[in-house]
């Protein structure tokens, strides 16, 4: 969380780091390439995000908030 500035790298938005899941804006590690679809487990494939976004992105490759 601290490497990326504690903002939602989904949305962009600041991550509220006072919040515990399943608080929306509750911080959580979102796996850029999904364990589902092959992606590891690594440091350089985890990024922090919302809750809310990590949830709603579940397993696609691509994703972008609601307008």
């Amino acid at each position: 969380m601290e490497r990326d500035g504690w903002l939602c790298h989904l949305c962009g938005e600041p991550i509220d780091r006072t919040q515990t899941a399943p608080e929306p804006l509750a911080p959580t590690l979102d796996h850029v390439i999904p364990i589902a679809r092959g992606g590891g487990h690594t440091m350089t494939n985890i990024k922090a995000a919302h809750f809310i976004c990590n949830s709603s992105k579940s397993d696609q490759l691509e994703w972008s908030p609601a307008a």
